[in-house]
Parts: structure tokens; sequence; C-alpha cells
């Protein structure tokens, strides 16, 4: 299921319109407003429900999910149940924060390391270069994500596994996660 930020939580990378969401992320708006409608991506819950006239936002967070979502999307034309599932997945690598304070060099704070790494690169060195988005879909485990320096992907055992399973792994995405993020941080 996926996860919502909680209710008046302030992001410390502020929230964008519609228009700039959009343009960031590389989708039309009438696609932004029906994945926010069908729950693939989330608003801002203060802009929610506000009426006529209240202008939707969004966490710059959950305008880099749109971003590597759109990029799934246009190759795949998944069904937007599964893409509910991929940025949920994604959300929560994001929400475990760890990433913002240099994680503690687990798995889970290294995916987290990861993807703020490539949703704001003038924080972090780039040492580790371009971020993959690697997505995955096991049959009986669902969308998972993972956030992981493109030049240690064909050496990272966790894809090896998954290319090397293909009875257990039904569907793989590579997505340029440095690329699909950049300038979304800093709008």
């Amino acid at each position: 299921m996926a996860s919502v930020p909680p209710k008046g939580s302030p992001s410390r990378y502020g929230f964008l319109p519609l228009s700039q969401a959009c343009e960031l992320a590389g989708v039309p708006d009438r696609t932004l407003k029906f994945w926010e409608q069908s729950a693939v991506i989330h608003c801002d819950p203060s802009t929610d429900k506000g009426g006529r006239g209240t202008k939707k936002l969004f966490d710059a967070r959950e305008v880099a999910v749109s971003a590597i979502i759109g990029r799934i999307f246009t190759s795949s034309k998944l069904p937007y149940s599964e893409l509910i599932e991929i940025a949920g997945s994604i959300r929560e690598i994001y929400q475990l924060g760890a990433g913002e304070e240099g994680g503690s060099g687990t798995s889970k704070n290294d995916k987290s390391a990861f993807f703020y790494q490539a949703f704001d690169p003038k924080r972090w060195s780039s040492a580790s270069g371009e971020i993959a988005a690697l997505i995955t879909k096991r049959d009986e485990a669902g969308w998972e994500a993972d956030f992981l320096p493109f030049n240690s992907l064909m050496s990272n055992p966790s894809f090896a596994d998954k290319l090397m399973n293909p009875k257990s792994v039904t569907s793989v995405f590579v997505v340029n996660a440095s690329e699909a993020m950049r300038g979304i941080a800093g709008a």
C-alpha cells in the first residue's frame, strides 16, 4: 500500500505548484493531475481537497518520484495499480531520511543516501557518479526500488541476482535517477 506523507509535515526541500512540478518531472500536467487523483503521487495534504481555487502543491521529493515513474510509464504503459506500488517503494526509501544525514551503512540507509545524492547532488559528493534507480518486480514480493551508483550496477550482487534468477523476477527497469531528478531539489 502506498504511503502518504504525514499531514502538515514540512518538507525541507519545499513545495512546487503543478506547472513547475510537471516541467521538472518531464510529464504533461494532465498526467500528473491524473496520477495525483489515482494516488500514484501525493500532493501536500494541506492543499488536498482544499476546494475551488486551492492550488495543489507537491513536495519536491514527490516530483522526483513522478520523474522516475514518468520514465517507466513511457517505456512500459504499466497499469496504474503497478505505478502506485512502484511509487510507494520509492517513497519508502526517501522517507527513511537516513540519506539526509549521511546514512549509517546499512542497505536501506545506503538506498536512501543514493536517492538523496541523485535528488540533491550539490549536497553530496559525486564520487559515485550518476545514480541508477533499479526497479524490480518479483512474483511473490511485488515491486522493489533500489538506488545505487551506475558504475557499480553490474557488480552489485542484488542486480546480478535479479538478472540470474529470471524465474523469480518478472520485470526490471533501470532509470538514470540523476538525470531524471536533475534540478528538482534546487527549484
